[in-house]
């Protein structure tokens, strides 16, 4: 598999067997995809037959490359897309205008630190001979609101999921449900941001095509203020809801794709794709 991101994380990728090129080896890692340079950057991968996926990090200003990249290209030329946090436009965008399955939760840094449980994550994903038939669990789930329910799943990083509702680049279906999943991180949001960022998507007519919600990784122990926000989100709208610290910001990168249909029973913690 040939693989596109930075020197350092080329290096670590071949020790785990990988084929990998890196993108910008002489740019800032915090700006990886920018504008107009970025987004040819971006197309040129795309083009290229030897890469079968892109796996990168997102950087503050990667929405802006959204105007700029070539969707029917990638159409043409489908790869695996894989990031998570600032990637959220870019992700959400290549579902939109594609139809293609992307996927949350797997950057290029995790080979920075790659441990079993998120490399067991990466193989059943994208390594021929591996499945993902169920979501594989590493840690806990808290139940804050039981049930079953099951859609398309779609999300990401709370603020940039909540800012894409009025952006031409997210797209849903009317007649369709989707199974939400959110992640935020208490270095980067307080409790009271992240209930402002389910307002917004709540007070959006793409929730009333919403059957439940999944909320990754907040904080090394989750404040009881989170959970019961997001007990109240449930209860509100009637839908299930859990917590659990396998995706997001913390120590475990679980992979959600982006696309596929699921379903979820709350109550039991299992996620199931239907492929």
């Amino acid at each position: 598999m040939s693989c596109q991101f930075r020197q350092k994380e080329c290096r670590l990728a071949a020790q785990s067997g990988y084929s990998a090129r890196a993108m910008w080896p002489t740019r800032s890692v915090t700006v990886p995809f920018f504008r107009r340079q970025g987004a040819a950057d971006f197309n040129a991968l795309v083009a290229d037959d030897s890469v079968h996926m892109v796996l990168f990090s997102g950087g503050d200003s990667a929405a802006e490359i959204l105007p700029y990249i070539d969707y029917e290209n990638i159409r043409r030329n489908p790869k695996f897309f894989s990031s998570y946090s600032d990637a959220t436009p870019i992700l959400n965008a290549v579902y939109a205008k594609t139809g293609l399955c992307t996927y949350y939760g797997f950057g290029a840094g995790q080979f920075f630190d790659l441990r079993h449980y998120d490399y067991m994550q990466f193989c059943s994903h994208f390594v021929e001979g591996y499945s993902a038939r169920r979501f594989e669990s590493d840690s806990e789930w808290r139940t804050l609101r039981g049930g079953n329910c099951a859609g398309t799943l779609i999300g990401g990083y709370s603020s940039l999921f909540a800012l894409m509702l009025s952006s031409e680049y997210f797209r849903y279906d009317s007649d369709k449900n989707y199974l939400l999943f959110l992640e935020d991180h208490e270095k980067f949001s307080k409790v009271g941001s992240v209930a402002t960022y389910l307002a917004f998507i709540a007070q959006s007519a793409f929730m009333k095509r919403v059957t439940g919600l999944i909320f990754g990784h907040y904080s090394e122990t989750a404040p009881d203020e989170l959970l019961r926000c997001l007990g109240r989100f449930g209860e509100a709208y009637n839908i299930p809801v859990v917590y659990n610290d396998d995706f997001g910001h913390g120590t475990r990168h679980a992979i959600l794709p982006i696309g596929i249909n699921a379903a979820l029973d709350a109550s039991k913690h299992t996620l199931d794709f239907c492929v």
